[in-house]
């Protein structure tokens, strides 16, 4: 019973993401290019995300951690105002087209200024902050006009925050979404659910 409502939790927050033409997540813009135009053509291979133990793992922690701060604010021991899951866009011109980035930030503190939260839970702590963690915050930043954001770890290993003070600019975000390199990370294609046809697959670890 539990587990075929976390399926279909799973299912609904997908739902919530259905791609249009004209529309790129912030994700989009901290990964291969590749992705957004194979989640257009094969939508059905984003349906394994529903069934995939780590991203449901990845959003229980997400949600235990926002109720937590909301409970620990409405004690009043957290001086900001909180919101969680807090969706934005802005709209940007490329090239005559108008073109919307979209996002949304895990937690927003508000208080004399907006901090933002972003959590990621992962197996090891190896590397961190990751650089498409850090690219991540950076546009968040600019989406969500924030003092700073606030990168938050949490593996078995330890649990560890990064302050990312720069902000995207919208150079910045025109120039990812014109970045046609595929893949943007050398790693990515191990953990890629299109590697399995994709032309550009690379064995770079």
């Amino acid at each position: 019973m539990i587990q075929e409502l976390l399926y279909e939790y799973r299912r609904r927050e997908l739902e919530k993401h259905i791609r249009q033409e004209n529309v790129y997540w912030v994700t989009d813009l901290c990964r291969c290019p590749l992705k957004r135009i194979y989640e257009f053509e094969y939508p059905e291979l984003i349906l394994q995300e529903i069934y995939n133990p780590s991203y449901i793992l990845g959003d229980l922690v997400h949600l235990g951690l926002e109720e937590l701060l909301k409970q620990l604010s409405k004690e009043g021991h957290l001086n900001y105002d909180i919101d969680v899951e807090v969706e934005n866009e802005k709209e940007i011109n490329i090239d005559g087209k108008k073109i919307k980035v979209r996002g949304r930030a895990d937690i927003l503190l508000k208080g004399d200024d907006v901090l933002g939260i972003e959590i990621k839970s992962a197996r090891g702590d190896t590397g961190m902050p990751h650089e498409h963690h850090i690219l991540q915050c950076k546009i968040y930043s600019w989406l969500f006009d924030t003092s700073k954001f606030i990168l938050l770890y949490i593996t078995p290993d330890r649990v560890a925050e990064y302050e990312v003070k720069e902000r995207a600019s919208e150079d910045d975000i025109v120039n990812l979404i014109k970045d046609t390199r595929a893949p943007r990370w050398s790693w990515e294609c191990r953990y890629c659910r299109f590697a399995v046809l994709c032309p550009f697959k690379s064995l770079k670890s």
